[in-house]
């Protein structure tokens, strides 16, 4: 059997989704392995920033601070991150490794039953006088 231009098609949706299946899991490991999509934020950007002197001093005035708490820095990251699922219903949120994993899982699917097909049918062309 060999491969012609028109039954090459499902071979092609084949490796495309699999290619979609696992491009989002290494993507995923490279930007931190986040169970939610996260983008980065102008807010929390802002919120990272160190206390200010005077806020400190206002905050040991009523005894609410401790030394390690002056040295301390925010730990807040405002950065993107792949996660397993969607980390919000906007469409820049929806993007996941599940939603992106399900479009590749569903093109290996149309490219598997389509080249099963095409292998039935060249199978009967075959047996007919």
């Amino acid at each position: 059997m060999s491969v012609t231009g028109h039954r090459q098609w499902p071979r092609l949706l084949l490796a495309a989704g699999l290619g979609l299946a696992v491009a989002p899991v290494l993507v995923w490991a490279a930007t931190g392995h986040e169970g939610y999509t996260r983008w980065p934020d102008a807010k929390l950007a802002a919120s990272d920033t160190a206390t200010s002197e005077e806020d400190l001093d206002l905050f040991e005035d009523i005894g609410l601070t401790t030394e390690e708490d002056a040295m301390a820095q925010p730990d807040i990251e405002s950065r993107f991150a792949l996660g397993l699922l969607p980390g919000g219903f906007t469409p820049r949120y929806l993007v996941s490794v599940a939603s992106v994993a399900t479009v590749g899982l569903g093109l290996c699917s149309v490219g598997a039953i389509a080249m099963r097909r095409g292998r039935h049918c060249v199978l009967l062309k075959e047996k007919q006088p």
